[in-house]
């Protein structure tokens, strides 16, 4: 219950404060918690009530579990030095990742999202390569809707650049990339207007700038969220000790993740373009 209570806290700061993934990933993650509650608490409880009613015995136990656990003597404490020195290298090499920097995302570092439509499946990875020829070696992320007939194109080509004229730039530079999976004879203007709903289909830009507003309301999600987990726990259980070790624990946690998607830029780009990715914070 408490490990539930304090994750819906902090999804409903989240969403209090996030803006676009971030308000989706905490209004998914407050569905998720209640739908989880309501089967562990409610749904469990009817189960095990039905089995008690009819007296018939509910087995927790697998013939593997209980030959596991019969005669289990695991040393936790007595390695805990160990454990100590491990925890120490992982928290430093986050503490360092932080300074290497990450490879972001369109929605924090900003960028242009296509969804163009072929007139036939067409080959993603020969797709990914002739555009980041086309920009200057921008490798751009590439998700499939549906099937290999519509993709979802994002790219942070020029996204910097605010001199008139580049969002159409941009597009031309794209649909010289495309222009040998569409079908022969089409113009630009033609694939801009997604004539005969092959082409271009819909666009979107995320600025800088818009980024910048989402890791602030991160930033301040995060430290709002801090706080509340430390007054639940300390409230619950009324010992501040127990909120610190949590707090701790949760650090150890994020740093710990930031240590594992901490990638130098080339890196980063060259795993991207042989994953879907779909958008995380």
């Amino acid at each position: 219950m408490d490990a539930h209570v304090t994750t819906l806290l902090t999804a409903f700061i989240l969403f209090y404060f996030g803006l676009g993934p971030v308000k989706g990933f905490a209004t998914t993650q407050i569905i998720g918690i209640l739908l989880s509650l309501f089967c562990g608490i409610l749904v469990s409880r009817w189960v095990s009530d039905i089995f008690t009613d009819k007296k018939k015995h509910l087995e927790y136990f697998t013939g593997i579990s209980q030959k596991i656990f019969k005669h289990a003597k695991y040393k936790f404490i007595e390695y805990r030095k160990i454990a100590y020195v491990i925890s120490m290298i992982v928290l430093a090499l986050g503490i360092a990742s932080y300074f290497n920097g990450f490879d972001q995302g369109v929605e924090f570092a900003g960028g242009r999202s296509y969804v163009v439509k072929f007139d036939q499946k067409v080959d993603v990875e020969a797709v990914r390569n002739d555009l980041k020829a086309g920009f200057d070696g921008e490798s751009p992320i590439i998700k499939t809707i549906g099937d290999n007939s519509t993709l979802d194109i994002t790219t942070a080509y020029m996204i910097r650049d605010n001199s008139p004229g580049i969002d159409a730039k941009v597009e031309g530079k794209l649909y010289e990339g495309l222009k040998k999976y569409l079908p022969a004879g089409m113009t630009f203007e033609q694939f801009e207007a997604g004539a005969g709903k092959i082409g271009k289909q819909a666009s979107k830009k995320v600025l800088p700038t818009i980024s910048d507003d989402l890791k602030s309301g991160a930033v301040k999600a995060t430290i709002f969220a801090i706080l509340v987990i430390f007054l639940y726990i300390f409230i619950r259980f009324r010992d501040w000790r127990y909120s610190l070790g949590t707090i701790v624990a949760l650090l150890h946690d994020v740093l710990v993740t930031l240590a594992v998607f901490s990638r130098s830029e080339e890196h980063t780009s060259e795993l991207q373009s042989r994953v879907d990715i779909s958008y995380a914070v």
